[in-house]
């Protein structure tokens, strides 16, 4: 047999790609709504740079792919047909280096993805910064409360219980921001309840 020269091979690799992922079979009729590809294309695209956020990623797809979902058929089928259109560049590298047929569900997607662009020690380094909080100069009270709930939404998995949570944030105000707080709370503020507490920084901020 005569040796198989650059061409065929690369005509025999582009026949042979295989897919990370296994769809299940679809119970009703499902066809690719290429609306739906455009608004993921325009809204809910993932490239894996360093400032973006999986989880609103996730959020946003979600969203957009619920809104489509035809009587009969599994979610996870359309959820994983779709989910390729919404990637590009180091993120749609690391799908297609999966292991064929290695993903089945979407549960088992969103974990991996989550494990690949979330990693543990985003985890721990969002969790430091909340626990070591503090009002950046010549911001009001507002922005700094505002911050520190971006802060705790990036990592849900902080794992501090909320009283926890709001103490670290009044003990990181400057000094006349305390004094502010504790005279809307007609005392000291850190001796109320959480729920007070909490109540007390969405209506002055």
């Amino acid at each position: 047999m005569a040796e198989m020269d650059v061409r065929d091979m690369a005509i025999q690799q582009t026949t042979n790609v295989t897919s990370s992922i296994q769809k299940p079979s679809a119970s009703g009729r499902f066809e690719l709504n290429q609306n739906m590809v455009q608004l993921l294309h325009t809204n809910g695209q993932f490239t894996g740079l360093s400032h973006e956020d999986p989880r609103v990623y996730i959020q946003n797809f979600l969203e957009i792919n619920d809104t489509y979902t035809p009587t009969g058929v599994n979610s996870d089928y359309v959820r994983l047909t779709l989910f390729p259109f919404s990637l590009l560049g180091e993120a749609k590298r690391w799908l297609n280096s999966e292991p064929e047929n290695s993903i089945t569900t979407w549960d088992d997607l969103a974990r991996k993805f989550l494990i690949r662009f979330f990693p543990s020690g985003k985890t721990a380094k969002l969790r430091s910064d909340i626990l070591s909080f503090r009002q950046k100069g010549g911001k009001s009270l507002y922005q700094a409360w505002d911050r520190f709930k971006s802060l705790m939404l990036s990592c849900p998995r902080h794992y501090q219980a909320n009283k926890v949570l709001v103490h670290t944030f009044i003990e990181g105000l400057e000094p006349n921001m305390k004094i502010l707080l504790d005279s809307a709370a007609g005392g000291q503020a850190l001796e109320k309840t959480y729920t007070e507490r909490f109540t007390l920084l969405n209506i002055i901020s």
